[in-house]
């Protein structure tokens, strides 16, 4: 089943935002993939962006058109990209929508259960 087959509204949406949102973006390293945890408190590219593009669970796609799956993947891209691109605001961020965390591919029949009493 692909994510952008899911019922719920906006998984596997495909986003794109400004480089300079991805500075205040806190990322952890979840199996293969690179999600966003959190957003630092001083987000001062919400006052220059207006609002964000990018929002908690968000998997990196690509990062100024580098393909990501590690943490690594990610300091290499940024720092690539801001090389070869003058302008900042031009570098693209890829995401891919996850509004309620990474999902779960096991399908239903698969899973154990837990019964409580």
């Amino acid at each position: 089943r692909h994510l952008g087959d899911s019922i719920i509204p906006g998984e596997g949406d495909i986003a794109h935002a400004k480089l300079v949102e991805l500075d205040s973006a806190i990322l952890v390293q979840s199996g293969s993939e690179v999600r966003i945890s959190g957003f630092r408190a001083d987000r001062s590219d919400h006052d220059q962006l207006g609002s964000r593009t990018l929002a908690y669970f968000d998997r990196i796609v690509s990062v100024g058109g580098s393909a990501v799956r590690t943490l690594h993947d990610v300091s290499v891209a940024k720092s690539a990209a801001r090389l070869k691109s003058s302008p900042q605001e031009d570098i693209v961020v890829v995401v891919e929508r996850a509004p309620f965390g990474k999902p779960n591919r096991i399908p239903a029949e698969q899973r154990g259960w837990l019964y409580l009493e």
